[in-house]
């Protein structure tokens, strides 16, 4: 399974598939959305595995009282099912929350494992520590005592592309701290919490280096600050997500969406949920 995180915002899609209840519609698009590119994946390999209607796969369905189960059911039930997404479609790909761009784009999936290419693109885009990103970041690992255990225990599981853990050396800083891990990183970004609030969101994209301000990454908390003070309606205007040049890697592909559903989650000022 991935990680799925998935953006707050109270729609009409959700409203439906939830029968009136916009959490349990949540559910069932991320279960529906997850289902659908299950079977995407099944077909795009049919001719070399012969799949057809009848073939089985495995996908998971979350419990309307949580958790989640296993099922084995056959692509052409997957996708008879799934069929209840198509005539959303149209309002889901202009909503103002879709930061994928493509149907149903609120919902963005951390594939496991993570591959060791994807953590390293992660762990060099963190700020140095003389700056307001970097020292966010560091601040954050020292005031929540992040020690990277829950990302270790992780590892163990064959979740991640790298054992052990990547680092990333840094210069001599304020905090004592000569270097950054994988393990401290990840903890806080998807492991810790199931929700980032906005926030905590904006934190993050300047740990990475992933906003600008007018045109410029801000560099000192004076400059992250106007940051802060701009309303919903201003964010849009004044800031700009910024992820560097494409990598055609899909496990880093999966990290920048990471990165963009951060930022629509800033500008629209709502939650993001984390599906573990």
């Amino acid at each position: 399974m991935p990680i799925d995180t998935i953006i707050d915002f109270p729609c009409r899609v959700k409203k439906d598939l939830g029968h009136g209840d916009m959490r349990a519609g949540t559910k069932t698009l991320a279960d529906l959305v997850r289902s659908r590119e299950r079977c995407e994946e099944a077909r795009a390999h049919a001719s070399k595995t012969r799949l057809t209607d009848d073939s089985p796969i495995r996908v998971v369905r979350t419990l309307p009282t949580g958790g989640q189960v296993e099922r084995t059911a056959t692509i052409g039930e997957i996708e008879a099912e799934n069929a209840v997404l198509n005539p959303h479609v149209p309002v889901c790909t202009n909503c103002p929350v879709n930061a994928l761009r493509r149907p149903f784009g609120c919902i963005a999936a951390v594939a496991y494992p993570i591959p060791k290419p994807a953590e390293r693109w992660l762990l060099d885009r963190v700020e140095p520590p003389d700056t307001i990103g970097g020292a966010l970041c560091l601040q954050h690992i020292a005031d929540a005592a992040i020690d990277g255990e829950r990302t270790r225990e992780y590892r163990t599981r064959g979740l991640f592309g790298a054992f052990p853990g990547l680092d990333r050396d840094l210069p001599n800083n304020s905090f004592d701290k000569p270097e950054i891990t994988g393990d401290e990183l990840f903890q806080p970004l998807l492991l810790s919490n199931d929700k980032i609030v906005p926030w905590q969101a904006l934190h993050m994209l300047l740990w990475f280096g992933a906003i600008k301000l007018d045109d410029a990454i801000p560099k000192t908390a004076e400059e992250a600050s106007k940051l802060t003070r701009f309303e919903p309606a201003d964010r849009a205007k004044r800031a700009k997500l910024y992820l560097g040049t494409a990598v055609a890697d899909a496990g880093i592909d999966d990290l920048r969406s990471l990165l963009k559903t951060l930022f629509v989650a800033w500008v629209r000022d709502v939650e993001i949920l984390i599906d573990t």
